[in-house]
């Protein structure tokens, strides 16, 4: 193997070094909260967090599957207080089941933040 062949293969890994490291700093659970937490309790219909949450994904170079809505409905399907309880229990439906409004519990916002090594927002 040759040195130009051991560099790409370093180049390579540290790409994907990168880029697994913005994923794991940038979780859709993060970007939801930075969504709804303007809104407070009222929260914000689901179309639109879906929309801000491309907007704030998008330019950064981040992972942006093709099905994207159903990506970011998972990942407040994972942190619904309405499904699971506990400290990763972020988001719940502002209006209810099926309301289409998300919002965020404030309070855990914090604690879940510091938890997984991420900034304050």
């Amino acid at each position: 193997m040759t040195d130009d062949d051991w560099d790409k293969i370093l180049n390579d890994a540290l790409g994907l070094w990168e880029a697994s490291k913005r994923r794991r700093e940038n979780p859709y659970a993060l970007h939801l909260i930075k969504v709804l937490w303007p809104y407070g309790a009222r929260g914000l219909r689901r179309v639109d967090a879906i929309h801000r949450i491309w907007l704030l994904r998008e330019p950064t170079g981040l992972n942006m599957p093709k099905k994207f809505e159903h990506t970011v409905q998972s990942a407040f399907n994972s942190h619904n207080s309405l499904v699971k309880d506990g400290p990763d229990a972020l988001f719940y439906p502002a209006g209810g089941k099926r309301s289409g409004q998300w919002a965020v519990h404030i309070d855990r916002i914090g604690p879940w933040l510091r938890r997984k090594g991420l900034a304050p927002i």
